[in-house]
């Protein structure tokens, strides 16, 4: 008889693989407002974005107890998302995260695909990235009346 955990349906077997696994990445601010959420692992419960919701909630109930001089990670050890975004925004802030939020999950998505993580190397996720942006300026120049481009 097959055993399997019971509100996902994974079996017990790969357990050590999903406890491996980043469940998701929060963004918060000093007032509980969360400006980049992606979740890896999907809620099965009836009321996935309540679920969702209280564990923004619980985590930034957790993390805002803590100084303010305090960086607040959970289960974290490594800062190469921190260190690239200081890097593609010239030292991130909030409103960074705000406006360019595509540009934060692009770079998100280079680092970790699906909950595993892909590629830490700072210099190849900026390669991609600077890869991107020219991909993305070369666009917008054909696509804007006026520029006497296709």
């Amino acid at each position: 008889m097959r055993k399997e955990f019971p509100l996902t349906g994974v079996p017990y077997s790969q357990s050590v693989r999903l406890s491996a696994m980043i469940k998701g990445v929060l963004i918060v601010n000093n007032h509980g407002k969360a400006r980049i959420v992606k979740f890896y692992e999907h809620v099965v419960r009836p009321y996935p974005d309540a679920e969702q919701q209280a564990v923004i909630r619980d985590i930034y109930t957790q993390v805002s107890k803590r100084s303010d001089t305090l960086c607040n990670f959970l289960e974290g050890r490594c800062l190469v998302f921190v260190e690239t975004l200081d890097k593609c925004f010239e030292n991130v802030c909030e409103l960074d995260l705000i406006f360019h939020s595509d540009k934060v999950h692009y770079v998100l998505d280079e680092i970790v695909m699906g909950g595993m993580v892909l590629e830490t190397n700072i210099n190849e996720i900026l390669t991609a990235v600077n890869e991107m942006n020219r991909l993305d300026s070369n666009s917008t120049k054909r696509s804007l009346p006026g520029t006497g481009k296709k």
